[in-house]
């Protein structure tokens, strides 16, 4: 017999699935390439699905030094430092809530960081949900960022 709607057998296997679909899409959170495709699986090759970079302290520290600059964005919450440069402080659960706050051409690139690279990665994967093209990720966020010497600022956010 099938769970009825609102029933405690329907509220877990509900929760059940939820836990699984979060588990799967953060799954990609620490591959070990630098690109990967929507939820760390690979897209059919006649679509071409967005990815995001995944890349560590220096390439980022020279991702955000490029032409044109990205938009420089901290996820992480609650507020433990940032990097200098940082443009936003969005919280990684709602940005997509916050669409307004980022490039209206979804082809501009965005950089995403947190603590430790799992907030952003799920910040990712809802911007590329959102058709954003261009992300770069810092691998192992900014416990890698200090670990590779780099300065990491913890005032109050700007």
């Amino acid at each position: 017999m099938a769970p009825t709607v609102g029933s405690p057998r329907a509220l877990a296997l509900l929760a059940l699935g939820a836990a699984l679909a979060v588990a799967v899409g953060c799954s990609g959170a620490s591959s070990s390439t630098p690109d990967r495709a929507v939820g760390g699986t690979a897209a059919p090759a006649s679509v071409a699905a967005p990815a995001s970079r995944l890349v560590e302290p220096a390439a980022f520290r020279d991702a955000l030094a490029a032409t044109p600059r990205p938009l420089v964005v901290n996820v992480h919450v609650p507020y433990e430092g940032h990097i200098d440069g940082t443009d936003r402080f969005i919280d990684y659960q709602t940005i997509t809530d916050h669409l307004g706050e980022l490039p209206a051409d979804r082809r501009a690139p965005i950089a995403l960081y947190c603590r430790s690279g799992h907030m952003s990665a799920i910040a990712a994967t809802a911007l590329r949900a959102a058709g954003f093209t261009d992300i770069v990720e810092l691998r192992g966020g900014m416990q890698a960022w200090e670990a590779a010497g780099l300065p990491l600022r913890r005032d109050l956010r700007p």
